[in-house]
């Protein structure tokens, strides 16, 4: 199943990228402790994990090897991200 994100800029919704099964998102709001910044809506049913941002990142301090691979994997997807939006950005400007 996947997730369609959303921009929450303005009233007319606008697509940022989509999240497959298997992915995460939100995870931003834990490490940062910053406002989401879209919107999720799931195509169909779907199985949600809400984790605790202070015991995630107490998780992530208790085993430096774990912490390490979780966050290099957040790296990872975050720079998909990014790279989704400079295309966006790169299309919409040209």
């Amino acid at each position: 199943m996947s997730s369609k994100f959303f921009s929450d800029d303005s009233e007319q919704l606008k697509e940022i990228y989509t999240v497959n099964a298997g992915e995460f998102f939100g995870e931003m709001s834990c490490v940062v402790k910053k406002r989401r910044s879209a919107t999720a809506v799931t195509a169909g049913a779907a199985e949600l994990i809400r984790i605790n941002g202070v015991k995630f990142t107490k998780f992530l301090e208790s085993d430096k090897e774990i912490g390490y691979a979780v966050l290099k994997k957040l790296y990872e997807s975050l720079y998909e991200r990014i790279e989704n939006s400079n295309f966006m950005l790169r299309n919409f400007l040209i």
